[in-house]
């Protein structure tokens, strides 16, 4: 009889070490995804500033194009007040989308867009894209590990009690 009570006690305390283990991992690794996305956020926060910069050196230099530059402004501003991940990455979509649309509007003007001044921040709207590249591929690479060892095969129960969820790939 004594046996079979230690060997129920031992049995539950190896599945609440095990769930203890899970727990920390999980929460190291959701940490480190944290870390990363912030590090993301940071990247499109550059970009955004430079597109900021874009915005006004085409309007003190190009007339007649006041509502492509208002529509890139407030879709900035608008990125900038992004909450939550899918709301940052789809504003973010966005921008892109209107830095695009500065770039067309800026080569209707050769002028315009032969100065320094446009080269340069182009040259920093590169180096933005490849920061936000590269910022992505870490936080990814760790969303990827996090989301396999929440289906994994000893690790699913453990994730489903401790409230552990997928998250979203950028």
């Amino acid at each position: 009889n004594t046996s079979v009570i230690y060997a129920i006690i031992l049995f539950i305390l190896v599945v609440l070490f095990w769930l203890f283990m899970s727990y920390t991992g999980f929460k190291r690794m959701k940490a480190s995804s944290e870390e990363a996305f912030r590090a993301v956020t940071m990247c499109y926060g550059a970009r955004r500033k430079t597109a900021e910069s874009l915005v006004r050196l085409m309007k003190n230099y190009i007339d007649g194009e006041d509502g492509v530059l208002q529509e890139a402004a407030d879709t900035v501003a608008e990125a900038a007040d992004a909450d939550g991940p899918f709301e940052i990455i789809t504003s973010e979509i966005r921008v892109v989308g209107v830095i695009e649309k500065l770039k067309e509007t800026a080569e209707k003007y050769d002028d315009f867009a032969a100065s320094k001044r446009y080269r340069k921040l182009l040259d920093e709207l590169a180096l933005d894209d490849r920061n936000i590249a590269t910022t992505i591929r870490i936080y990814n690479t760790i969303a990827k590990a996090y989301n396999e060892k929440i289906h994994g095969l000893m690790t699913r129960f453990a994730a489903k009690i401790c409230g552990f969820k997928e998250l979203p790939m950028i």
